[in-house]
């Protein structure tokens, strides 16, 4: 088990140095976000609900990007494994994507009551875990997040945490175009 989560963790490391290269011009190819956001919401459609949560969206057609790929779809896996993993019992996972004149947000919604505003300061930090809700038993190490912001930051966007009421909202904004 040991080897098996210090394997995951060199993966990891990896996957977040590569994150902090450029990406070459030519790996960037025009991309169908709503498809990408949708097939990852329907990927993690059977896990939120075995683990009582509900996990709706709201992706609006056709929004399209220049980008990577692999990259995006990590992004999407990343803020929806959080999303579920940390919810509050019961709680209700919301998908958002949208594109506005000059850019493309995408929101990831839950509630998360035990999620201090202090923690969302500290969220993209590497092996940042606050306390009372990412303890060691959901099995991650502290690196997904940063891996996230890398992944946004090649693509030129932002990615912030903000605290509403007892929700946690993830936000990422991106170039449209």
């Amino acid at each position: 088990a040991q080897v098996a989560r210090l394997n995951r963790l060199i993966h990891n490391l990896v996957e977040l140095a590569r994150t902090e290269e450029s990406v070459k011009p030519a790996a960037m190819e025009t991309l169908n976000l709503s498809e990408i956001v949708q097939a990852n919401v329907d990927a993690f459609q059977p896990l939120a609900e075995a683990d009582g949560k509900v996990l709706a969206s709201d992706v609006a057609p056709g929004v399209r990007m220049r980008g990577v790929q692999d990259n995006l779809f990590r992004l999407l896996t990343i803020l929806l494994d959080n999303a579920v993993k940390y919810c509050d019992d019961n709680g209700s996972i919301r998908v958002r994507l949208e594109q506005r004149k000059r850019e493309i947000v995408l929101t990831v919604t839950n509630p998360c009551a035990s999620l201090t505003t202090q923690d969302t300061r500290h969220m993209f930090d590497r092996f940042y875990r606050a306390d009372a809700s990412r303890s060691r038993s959901t099995g991650g190490n502290g690196i997904g997040l940063s891996i996230a912001q890398g992944i946004v930051s090649r693509h030129e966007g932002s990615i912030r945490a903000r605290k509403l009421g007892a929700e946690l909202e993830m936000r990422v904004t991106l170039p449209n175009g």
